[in-house]
């Protein structure tokens, strides 16, 4: 679950060209450094402590003020004027170590310290540089969606993380549903997988509830952005729900182009309306 998917990367796109024009560089910015030591840990796996490695140098070097990788010198202006979080950036390169070292997580809480660096934590970098980090209420949100955008992201990308040897669906709610992971990997769509598909849907769906639920109308304006993808994985989840064996296949239910493009637009008229 470490990699970026093209579908994943166009609704990060689409929601962009929703916030502030003036936030949209370093938004541009946070995204491309993500993306790029994503990468590093899942495109080469065999490889990917050294990616970890290379990438923590990286951030050192950009709050040293001597940023070497492209991506960090397109950060570093941002870095200054925003006064972007060391600790964001020291949590999400935590979560890409994560990826490369653990191959599965024993609790909910264990999960959720994954999600809390690997989408919570750019989310907080995201909401910095759109002049909102220092509301309670905004940080809630924040973590809410983060968690169920990445919840949803390990069920949609179930099958490529099998291949990865990566589980990160909690050992404790396979032995709640008396379901193994030696199960899981058979791909057989068995009474047991649904049932335990569905609770990790269902832990997804409520977080993008929470998050929708922590937001008055001038702030789903602010957050118009962040909406669209909340709204957007909304969508996805409830096709998941209707067919939760395609991402046991290996070919989850995506959204078309048109569904995200009215999505985006209906979302922006309620928030106009609210």
């Amino acid at each position: 679950m470490g990699g970026m998917s093209a579908a994943q990367r166009s609704s990060f796109s689409l929601g962009m060209r929703f916030m502030p024009e003036i936030a949209r560089p370093a938004v541009t910015a946070i995204y491309g450094f993500c993306r790029a030591a994503d990468d590093a840990v899942d495109l080469d796996p065999k490889r990917a402590v050294e990616g970890v490695a290379k990438w923590r140098e990286e951030v050192d070097l950009l709050f040293s003020g001597a940023p070497r990788a492209a991506e960090m010198k397109d950060l570093h202006p941002h870095v200054r004027t925003l006064k972007l979080k060391r600790e964001h950036f020291d949590r999400i390169m935590a979560g890409f170590e994560m990826d490369a070292t653990r191959k599965k997580y024993t609790s909910a809480e264990e999960l959720y310290e994954y999600c809390d660096c690997v989408a919570v934590a750019p989310g907080r970098l995201v909401l910095q540089a759109l002049g909102l980090a220092d509301q309670p209420k905004v940080d809630a949100y924040g973590v809410e969606l983060g968690r169920g955008l990445q919840l949803t992201n390990i069920l949609r990308d179930l099958k490529e993380d099998l291949g990865r040897g990566r589980v990160y669906w909690p050992m404790d709610d396979f032995a709640m549903m008396e379901f193994t992971v030696e199960e899981l990997k058979k791909g057989a769509p068995t009474v047991k997988y649904f049932k335990m598909a569905r609770l990790e849907l269902r832990r997804a769906e409520l977080h993008l509830i929470k998050a929708r639920e922590l937001l008055d109308g001038p702030l789903k304006r602010k957050l118009l952005g962040p909406e669209i993808m909340r709204e957007t994985y909304d969508a996805l989840l409830k096709k998941m729900g209707k067919a939760l064996d395609l991402p046991l296949d290996g070919h989850p239910p995506r959204l078309s182009g048109y569904e995200k493009a009215m999505i985006a637009g209906v979302t922006w008229l309620h928030t106009r309306v609210a």
